[in-house]
């Protein structure tokens, strides 16, 4: 069933309030706004802390997931299952929460968040898990004027956004990377607060999306050791040797 892009409704709700209009989102100009352009009430937190620091996607990806799991949490929400990561794999996990979906209106009736725990041994270890919510409660649900754990979940979007720019190859000027972050600047004007906890979920989740592609892509395109493959010759299977023929 079709639902309405939430950053449209996002847009439509500004556009009603009494509140003054927020500017539209600019075109990329040729030279670099100054700080003090930036709108007063954009409350998306500066995150320029990634430069020079070791940078794990997953670890942002996983971040992220926790924060909107820990607002819907404290919003009361209830989850309609948790999956435990286990050590038979991923397969075995993706598995179980398939089962667990199913017995709770299947994948169209639920959100399904997945992250390691903060606090845990990180990623490829059992510590974290799958967590359904129910789509219907995450839609009744609004956030409120004041809300603790909205400005977390866009914050480590935020982070997730800036950690993709820096790697990826003119990041600053990537389509992917400015779209993200216009979102996130109608997002984060009002901290998430009057949003349902779906759309600001969902909204979260679906504007990191394409920055992960674009990542994947360029990741892609390099081989161990960061040597483009263009400037490298084809791998080829080593010569025997007379020993080794003969030893057949």
């Amino acid at each position: 069933m079709a639902t309405q892009d939430p950053l449209q409704a996002i847009r439509e709700k500004s556009a009603q309030s009494s509140a003054p209009p927020q500017p539209p989102v600019a075109a990329p100009q040729s030279q670099a706004a100054p700080a003090s352009a930036q709108p007063a009430d954009s409350n998306v937190p500066e995150d320029n802390g990634t430069s020079g620091k070791k940078i794990s996607l997953q670890k942002s990806y996983s971040r992220l997931n926790e924060s909107l799991s820990h607002m819907n949490d404290n919003l009361g929400i209830p989850r309609t299952f948790s999956v435990p990561f286990s050590e038979s794999g991923t397969a075995d996990h993706i598995e179980s929460v398939g089962r667990a979906s199913a017995s709770a209106g299947g994948m169209g009736s639920n959100i399904i968040l997945t992250h390691h725990h903060s606090g845990g041994r990180g990623w490829g270890t059992p510590d974290g898990a799958s967590i359904g919510f129910p789509s219907s409660k995450l839609r009744d649900a609004i956030i409120p004027k004041g809300n603790e754990d909205a400005p977390k979940a866009i914050a480590a979007a935020n982070h997730l956004v800036n950690e993709v720019e820096l790697l990826l190859p003119n990041g600053k000027k990537n389509p992917a990377v400015l779209s993200a972050k216009s979102k996130l600047k109608i997002i984060g004007a009002n901290s998430g607060a009057g949003m349902t906890a779906f759309d600001l979920t969902v909204s979260l989740l679906q504007l990191t999306a394409p920055i992960i592609q674009e990542a994947g892509k360029a990741h892609q395109t390099y081989k161990h050791g960061g040597i483009h493959p263009k400037v490298t010759a084809p791998l080829q299977e080593p010569e025997e040797t007379e020993e080794e023929q003969h030893g057949r």
